[in-house]
């Protein structure tokens, strides 16, 4: 015997629409479940979001850990010994991320809409596989125009790697689900961060001058070395979308499940088309503008906390190693912080209160820093650990995105294309002037203006809910979904599942 869980089994459950809590026409707020500490921990037992969960976000995690790994690499290397080898003065450690920056701008559009519009499985660890062997070879650089020529290929290269995951968290995973997964992609890189620090510490004090190779010339070979094996395991674990995957780890009856599961709460697929029209519903569009200046002060203010470990060596007080290793509190505060966040948003079915608490915290902190109490070093410490919890905010607005444009795919990959573009424009030039390497750790004008950017940035985000209050209630029923998918049962499973299927569904169908 089979169980299936049937379409009218899931058509006949009514549940609640998550944008920001609010029940729309389609959806009757007096019918919805009460959710247990279980449901808040992990909303799905099923064996099918299991092999997801497996297969995808564990491919997507990783990706994501060894990309900050490098970006962590190169602040890292800085404090370790590749200012003395390059004779880096002035701005140009920030220039390393300036032409990072402009290879992502430049091959963002491109290579999003060359991955979205064929096949992700191939393109996505393709990428990846040049882009290991481009970090890898940062440790050869000779001078400080090579690396800056490195780091804009690994830039472009990256580009692609943000839009495709987002859609295929967008393609494969539920409301109710999504900000849980997002949240933990993100989580990745504070924990990549912390890494970074802890191998540049102990790279420092085995192998730095082995085989003729400093300690932070071995950290960029480690993360080239870690990427090249998972391009190749990402051929095996991405499966596309619902509609046109043949990954080997699905079952037909799996399959068709996806898609019925994106059809339940009107989750369109992204066809790839690119056309007058829907640039024009773009522009027109209001999410548009709310979230590339979300997403712009994000950015440009988020850059702040990197420079954590400059303040550190400006005191004279630490050694190399205390250097790389006191700058990963920060990161395991983002790190619990993106946890908690992603939790309680999806418990709660709320997004911007926890955006806008995120950029609170990093107001305060810039406070402290505008203050600038140099003789007490508590305070000092409170200020900068205080930013880190700011970039637990930006992951939730793309999944808030996804949520509120999911009925219009193209819509949906666009406007965040547009977003990430116009905001990584003004990340490569705007950080030149307000933290310019030379004055580091004391910045006179950005410790002010990177406080106004998180202020304004927590507005926006109430801004964008009012808006998708207005919206809800504008939009024709047939547009509107009820968010929570309810728990799956296991597809095309054998009799012994039984149990635990009805753990999951009400009725089932034998």
């Amino acid at each position: 015997m089979v169980l299936e869980k049937t379409v009218d089994e899931v058509a006949n459950t009514k549940e609640c629409c998550t944008i920001e809590g609010e029940a729309n026409e389609c959806c009757n707020s007096d019918s919805c479940p009460k959710r247990g500490f279980s449901t808040f921990l992990w909303e799905s037992r099923s064996k099918f979001i299991f092999k997801l969960d497996w297969w995808v976000l564990s491919y997507i995690c990783l990706t994501e850990f060894i990309k900050y790994l490098d970006e962590a690499n190169i602040k890292n290397a800085y404090v370790s010994g590749m200012e003395t080898h390059f004779h880096m003065k002035d701005n140009e450690y920030n220039l390393l991320t300036t032409w990072w920056t402009i290879g992502y701008i430049v091959g963002h559009l491109p290579t999003t809409f060359l991955v979205t519009r064929s096949r992700i499985r191939y393109w996505l660890p393709a990428f990846q596989f040049l882009w290991g062997s481009l970090v890898m070879s940062m440790a050869g650089a000779k001078n400080i125009n090579t690396l800056y020529a490195i780091r804009f290929f690994i830039g472009l290269l990256q580009a692609p790697a943000f839009a495709g995951s987002m859609l295929l968290f967008a393609d494969w995973y539920t409301p109710s689900e999504l900000a849980k997964r997002s949240l933990i992609y993100e989580a990745s890189s504070p924990a990549a961060k912390m890494f970074s620090g802890y191998i540049q510490a102990g790279l420092y004090k085995g192998m730095n001058g082995r085989n003729g190779l400093e300690s932070w010339q071995w950290l960029f070979i480690f993360d080239g070395v870690i990427g090249l094996p998972l391009a190749i395991y990402g051929y095996f674990a991405l499966p596309d979308t619902p509609s046109q995957t043949k990954a080997f780890w699905i079952t037909p009856e799996e399959k068709q499940f996806a898609i019925e599961r994106m059809e339940k709460i009107n989750r369109k697929p992204y066809t790839g088309e690119l056309n007058f029209a829907l640039v024009k519903r773009v522009a027109k569009s209001p999410y548009t503008y709310l979230f590339t200046l979300i997403y712009t002060c994000h950015f440009i203010a988020a850059r702040l906390p990197e420079f954590f470990n400059l303040y550190l060596k400006s005191t004279g007080r630490y050694t190399v190693y205390q250097l790389n290793t006191i700058p990963t509190i920060g990161n395991a505060i983002e790190f619990v912080t993106n946890l908690l966040v992603a939790w309680l948003s999806d418990y709660y079915g709320h997004r911007w209160i926890f955006i806008s608490f995120c950029s609170f915290m990093a107001v305060v902190g810039s406070i402290i820093l505008v203050i600038w109490p140099a003789h007490n070093i508590h305070a000092m410490y409170a200020g900068w650990l205080l930013m880190f919890i700011e970039h637990s905010g930006a992951p939730i607005v793309v999944v808030w995105l996804n949520e509120l444009l999911g009925h219009d795919g193209e819509r949906k990959v666009l406007t965040l294309v547009v977003g990430e573009i116009i905001a990584y424009v003004f990340r490569a030039w705007v950080p030149l002037l307000l933290y310019p390497s030379g004055n580091a750790p004391y910045y006179g004008v950005g410790y002010p203006i990177s406080l106004a950017l998180f202020a304004l940035e927590g507005f926006t985000a109430f801004a964008m809910y009012m808006y998708s209050k207005y919206e809800i209630k504008r939009r024709a029923p047939e547009d509107c979904y009820c968010g929570q998918v309810p728990s799956d049962a296991s597809v095309g499973s054998k009799e012994s599942d039984v149990h635990e299927a009805e753990e999951e569904i009400s009725t089932i169908s034998v």
